[in-house]
């Protein structure tokens, strides 16, 4: 699953960029283009939630400002005590065994506590959930990190963030001060170079490739899928030698994650922009695990 990153795309370059700028300002950010045209931004800093409508010179309106929620200040401690009392309860319960009755009633306490504080901490936190229950229709994105890249019109931003999402969520540009300005990304082994111009318009510049590296990077993910699965048929079907091909298995393992690690770097679009601090990263797309 991806988490995803954008910018207005309706609006002056001022405001298209206000939503990135309250970001670095306050942390948590969302932000919505509103049924009558108006563009809101909601940050929340310290679990106070503040509501602003921007205009089109990048200057902001508040329009409203929410306390934090029940629970925000005392959810995180209720739940690192749980937590405190879920551990002191199993080590009592290994020291004075005839106590386990009451080291039970105290995990069972304490891991109440935990869940409770957690659950109530993780609402309390999240700008998202606060604003599902404001008035008012227009999807919540969160706005893409510009990393001070200032880009001359909405267009131009909009157009380096679609060539990042074609890219697998991430891109470069290099603003010299000129109208255009320059990105570079990587897809599927290919490093692509684009002019973007104030209209939004990309042309290619130039194009190299990476295609060896690539292969190589599937092929080695592959082998380690392979060398799992042969950890797995050893562990639990081989009774002879198996210590011997458990650690050659677990060696190979690891040699081959080395490899791939040194051949990803070689890989990555850092490596191939170099040291030049005139690029500036774009993000569009992360990656989440499923944890």
């Amino acid at each position: 699953m991806s988490r995803v990153y954008r910018s207005p795309r309706s609006r002056s370059a001022a405001a298209a960029i206000t939503p990135a700028r309250l970001a670095q300002e306050f942390g948590q950010t969302l932000w919505r283009e509103r049924p009558d045209g108006e563009l809101e931004v909601a940050t929340m800093r310290d679990g106070r939630v503040q509501l602003f409508l921007v205009q089109d010179d990048g200057s902001t309106t508040s329009i409203a400002t929410e306390d934090p929620v029940f629970g925000h200040r005392w959810a995180s401690p209720l739940a690192f005590s749980g937590w405190g009392l879920c551990l002191v309860s199993i080590i009592a319960m290994g020291v004075w065994g005839e106590g386990a009755a009451w080291g039970l009633a105290g995990w069972l306490i304490g891991f109440a506590a935990f869940v409770a504080g957690g659950i109530v901490s993780e609402r309390a936190d999240d700008l998202e959930k606060q604003l599902e229950k404001r008035p008012g229709k227009g999807e919540w994105h969160e706005p893409t990190n510009l990393n001070g890249w200032v880009p001359r019109t909405s267009e131009q931003l909009a157009t380096v963030e679609r060539i990042a999402d074609e890219h697998e969520g991430l891109a470069r540009v290099k603003d010299v001060g000129a109208r255009t300005v320059e990105v570079c990304a990587i897809r599927r082994g290919e490093v692509e170079h684009y002019w973007v111009d104030e209209l939004g318009r990309a042309d290619i510049a130039q194009r190299g490739t990476l295609r060896q590296r690539y292969v190589a990077d599937r092929l080695l993910h592959a082998l380690c899928i392979a060398l799992w699965i042969g950890l797995l048929a050893v562990g639990f079907g081989v009774q002879h030698n198996k210590g011997l091909l458990l650690a050659v298995l677990l060696g190979s393992l690891v040699a081959v994650y080395g490899v791939g690690w040194l051949n990803g770097r070689r890989l990555s679009l850092e490596r191939v922009v170099g040291r030049d601090q005139s690029w500036i990263e774009i993000r569009t797309q992360v990656e989440e695990s499923d944890d």
